[in-house]
């Protein structure tokens, strides 16, 4: 699979990394995969979909209202979440901000950044 998920400070923070040529269904998957393991949704205080190690992103526009559909209803679950988001290259970041305006009805705090660095030193100071 082009992704491997991560769980931080006792479940608090996902961590979503992607790699090699990266899917709409790989982007369902990864989301089905976070929902259906024992991790209560409602406690997770991040979420972070790091794209730095992909190759090619294969997503389209479909995939990403279909996600900001699924953000709206795990809003209601989980309406704290911060969601941060890695995407150096302009069309996972300009994706990434069409997504951020479809979801915004789930109400979430959304920050995308460029590098890892720049959301790591963002994540320590404000979660």
């Amino acid at each position: 699979m082009p992704y491997e998920i991560q769980y931080k400070n006792n479940d608090e923070g996902v961590i979503t990394i992607y790699t090699g040529n990266v899917t709409d269904n790989d982007l369902l998957s990864a989301y089905n995969e976070i929902a259906s393991l024992n991790v209560n949704i409602s406690k997770i205080k991040y979420s972070v979909s790091d794209f730095t190690l992909i190759d090619k992103y294969l997503i389209t526009s479909e995939c990403i209202r279909n996600q900001a559909r699924l953000a709206v209803e795990v809003s209601k679950i989980n309406p704290n979440l911060t969601v941060i988001v890695i995407a150096p290259n302009d069309v996972e970041y300009g994706t990434s901000r069409m997504w951020s305006v479809y979801s915004d009805k789930a109400g979430w705090d959304v920050r995308i950044f460029r590098n890892r660095d720049d959301a790591n030193l963002w994540i320590k100071n404000n979660i």
